[in-house]
């Protein structure tokens, strides 16, 4: 039978009180980007009539589709995005360092 703390017990390798490093604040706020990215594009792609397209619509093609719309935003924001990764970067740098305060 397993023991409690082994069930409790942190992951190895895992360091929990490890502050994030700059390049975690910057991969956080390109996610953030992104994920907004795919929110803006949503409502584009559901308004697309997909039955006369390439592939023929269908429901494999709409469980794909928020797949796809991800993968556009991601690259969207690999080439430059919208800008919010700058101001979300910057807010989590500032609350990192323990000021984040409402400014």
């Amino acid at each position: 039978m397993i023991g409690f703390d082994a069930v409790v017990s942190k992951p190895a390798g895992l360091a929990l009180s490890r502050a994030p490093a700059a390049a975690d604040i910057d991969a956080a706020a390109g996610k953030f980007e992104a994920m907004a990215l795919g929110e803006l594009l949503k409502p584009m792609f559901s308004t697309v009539d997909l039955s006369s397209g390439p592939f023929g619509g269908g429901t494999a093609e709409q469980q794909w589709m928020p797949m796809l719309v991800d993968a556009i935003a991601g690259k969207m924001q690999q080439a430059g995005g919208l800008g919010l990764a700058v101001p979300v970067r910057a807010t989590l740098a500032r609350a990192q360092a323990g000021g984040a305060g409402g400014s």
